[in-house]
């Protein structure tokens, strides 16, 4: 199951055996976004600081402990980090220049990043079909800004053998959306993680 947490509400498709859908295919996907590889022990150096904490700027990839303090000297296996590219190597559909990793038992189970919203949303969504096909399940969505202005967005789930990707091309702000690519492992632990963090805005 994918799951993906937009305007308070969760999204989630369950893959189904007998459905023929392109977006819920079995055979095999690619493991790998932006060279890093799913599944297989996590193997990256952490980046350079100093006392005032982590450099800005980076000239290798490289991960950053997650909460900075909270977790500076314990072992990350079971733990989320930032990977962080250098600016000469950002892929061009990051907003930023780093990506949320999921680890679990020492191994990458899961990929989140931000894209640049609604502006982009058309490029990222061919980008992600050309990857993984047709997306299972596609969700046209009315989005609207400060000013009360209209804007079309998109939600778009994939699951695929031993992978489960979801695109939200506004989340936040409309110049900020969101793509999630997990394992199943990594998409157990964040479908678990959302639905918590739902329950506790929505107290009995």
């Amino acid at each position: 199951m994918v799951c993906l947490l937009f305007a308070g509400t969760i999204y989630c498709q369950q893959p189904s055996s007998s459905s023929s859908s392109a977006g819920l295919r079995l055979n095999a996907a690619d493991m790998k976004v932006f060279g890093l590889q799913l599944g297989e022990k996590f193997s990256l150096s952490e980046c350079a600081k100093d006392g005032m904490g982590y450099d800005l700027i980076t000239n290798r990839l490289c991960f950053e402990r997650y909460p900075t303090k909270e977790n500076e000297n314990t072992p990350i296996d079971n733990a989320t980090v930032l990977i962080r590219f250098p600016l000469s190597a950002k892929p061009e559909m990051l907003k930023d220049t780093a990506v949320a990793a999921t680890l679990i038992e020492g191994k990458l189970e899961g990929l989140s990043f931000n894209t640049f919203g609604v502006s982009t949303q058309d490029e990222d969504l061919d980008r992600l079909k050309t990857k993984y096909g047709e997306p299972g399940d596609t969700k046209p969505l009315k989005v609207q800004n400060r000013f009360g202005a209209s804007f079309n967005s998109v939600i778009a789930i994939w699951t695929l053998a031993n992978l489960h990707v979801s695109f939200a091309s506004a989340v936040t702000t409309l110049d900020e959306g969101l793509v999630i690519v997990d394992t199943d492992k990594g998409s157990e632990r964040r479908s678990k993680a959302l639905k918590e963090a739902a329950k506790d805005k929505h107290p009995m």
